[in-house]
């Protein structure tokens, strides 16, 4: 396989090129991993299968690099070297509707420390109960740091809509594949996201955490600017 990579793309979009795992051969990954590795001392690996963790670990291994995964070894960063600080205080929080999107979350936590920002996540305060995200929403409007909000929601996605209606930041919503019933699989939350009347929404596409995170990083490295 001929590899391709852009490596202005930072340069020219805020943005760093990252490899899709899920579609490619192992070998292929591999290769691609090196590409990056050559020129680069971090690389960013979205949705890893099962099948494919072990080899990729090993490669990593072999060549005495470090790597940090989240918890569901579907996100991975690999370094050569420390993780670099955030740039600044600058920061994105999330929200997310129940414990089943949290494979999301993590996703998006991962991409946004590898575009060189901190987030925090606040999970499991979907809209069965008003008294379950308001905490989390006081402490977000609070924080003159958190310059836009992340929302991860499945079923209904009700939680885009009644969050963006109460606060001043932009919403960037991820419609979550957890739902069953009637457009289950994330399609009835990601209507709800296009169809809404409360202003202030952008939306990616069902479970696209990284493209969240890189719209989140875009809109932070805005306040970059000088």
């Amino acid at each position: 396989m001929n590899v391709n990579h852009d490596f202005d793309r930072y340069k020219r979009t805020g943005i760093p090129e990252a490899i899709l795992a899920e579609p490619k051969e192992i070998t292929d990954i591999i290769i691609a991993i090196n590409s990056i590795m050559k020129k680069s001392n971090q690389a960013l690996i979205t949705r890893i299968t099962k099948t494919q963790i072990h080899h990729i670990i090993e490669h990593i291994n072999l060549n005495g690099w470090k790597y940090e995964c989240d918890s569901f070894s579907r996100t991975m960063i690999i370094h050569s070297d420390i993780i670099e600080k955030p740039k600044n205080e600058l920061s994105v929080a999330i929200f997310s509707g129940g414990t089943s999107d949290r494979f999301i979350v993590e996703e998006i936590i991962m991409c946004v420390r590898f575009f060189g920002y901190s987030c925090k996540s606040y999970q499991d305060i979907g809209v069965a109960g008003y008294h379950r995200f308001q905490p989390a929403l006081e402490e977000v409007e609070n924080n003159i740091n958190i310059k836009c909000l992340i929302i991860v929601a499945g079923q209904e996605g009700a939680l885009f809509p009644v969050i963006s209606g109460q606060t001043r930041l932009p919403i960037i919503a991820v419609p979550s594949p957890v739902g069953y019933g009637y457009k289950g699989g994330g399609e009835s939350a990601l209507i709800t996201a296009l169809q809404t009347c409360a202003p202030g929404i952008g939306v990616v596409n069902i479970a696209n955490g990284f493209g969240a995170a890189a719209l989140a990083s875009k809109i932070l490295n805005l306040f970059n600017l000088s």
